[in-house]
């Protein structure tokens, strides 16, 4: 009786599963999906050191097998062997004390992405940085890939455009009170304390200059390459108005100013050459707190020369002793001229 229970609970299992084999429901399968894979291309190559000067770009291309499903992020590391740091491109530091990185999303769908990497260009005279980058880490599991370590060798660029800014702000004290040039304005005839610089040539011919002419405190000029040729440029400060303050030692409008030197400093710049620096007028020219208005003196002279093929600024006192001398520029960097 045993035997015979046995063989019908036997039957029923054997018939059981020959039903459910048979059953027209739908059965989902258990199926194995590879992840797609990726491609990383760089400035249109996958090896070998890149150049780029400051100011440009470096493209990349991510290229996937097939497209996925959703968006998923794609990280760049600046490696610690960068000479380069995190101000001289976009690749900078997201994550605190661990990853100098960037960022971007692909979108979901795609097969390929683009985008570039940003050569930041500074104001600093200096030479080729390497900045070596690893495309691609381990938090970007949507899809398999290989990453990818490219150096770029950042290449200075030079500007051609001297940057001069003109400061002749002075505090003295009158009284209890304590005044400032550049907020000065007189009691008399509401004119302010304002210096305009005028652009000579060699043969002291006024060029029209009207860059710092605008009764700002301080005044500043771009010169540019294109506009000046070879030769040397004397920048003069014309006193245009001096708020009535060479009246001040006979009481009016100030009272009991004994006179002062007023010295003028330039400030000069040419990116990716001559850093900045500062220049200051010879004493022998400065204007003082009882100058006349209509005064003009020297300021400065900018020598402008042609040396194999290169341009270059000299930044230099009537005497010739040189303050800044830098070469020329692989690159224009035009300046929109001011009018008072």
């Amino acid at each position: 009786m045993k035997k015979n229970i046995v063989k019908i609970f036997s039957f029923f299992v054997v018939a059981s599963l020959f039903t459910s084999c048979n059953d027209d429901q739908d059965v989902t399968p258990i199926v194995q999906i590879a992840k797609p894979t990726m491609t990383i291309e760089i400035n249109g190559a996958s090896s070998g050191v890149i150049t780029a000067a400051e100011g440009t770009t470096v493209p990349f291309t991510l290229t996937l097998s097939q497209p996925v499903s959703e968006d998923f992020d794609f990280f760049i590391l600046r490696e610690v062997s960068s000479t380069a740091s995190g101000e001289d491109s976009d690749v900078e530091n997201n994550t605190p004390n661990v990853i100098f990185q960037k960022k971007v999303t692909i979108p979901a769908f795609s097969t390929t992405y683009s985008d570039v990497i940003v050569i930041n260009e500074d104001e600093l005279a200096e030479g080729d940085e390497n900045l070596v980058l690893t495309f691609g880490e381990s938090r970007t599991s949507a899809v398999l890939f290989t990453p990818v370590t490219r150096t770029i060798k950042i290449t200075n660029v030079v500007s051609d455009v001297l940057d001069l800014t003109f400061n002749f702000d002075r505090e003295f004290t009158a009284g209890a009170n304590t005044y400032s040039l550049c907020e000065l304005t007189s009691d008399l005839s509401g004119d302010p304390y304002d210096v305009d610089f005028l652009v000579y040539d060699d043969s002291f011919n006024d060029l029209g200059v009207a860059d710092a002419q605008t009764g700002a405190c301080p005044e500043k000029i771009a010169m540019d390459l294109a506009d000046y040729p070879d030769g040397t440029y004397h920048i003069t400060a014309f006193l245009y108005t001096n708020a009535q303050l060479d009246l001040a030692e006979i009481g009016f409008p100030l009272i009991s100013v004994p006179e002062f030197n007023i010295p003028i400093t330039v400030d000069y710049l040419r990116a990716g050459s001559i850093n900045k620096g500062r220049y200051t007028q010879e004493s022998s020219n400065f204007f003082t707190s009882n100058s006349a208005e209509g005064t003009e003196n020297q300021v400065v002279d900018i020598v402008i020369s042609t040396v194999d093929g290169k341009r270059i600024f000299t930044i230099q006192d009537t005497a010739g002793n040189v303050s800044a001398s830098g070469r020329m520029a692989s690159k224009s960097k035009h300046i929109s001229k001011r009018v008072k």
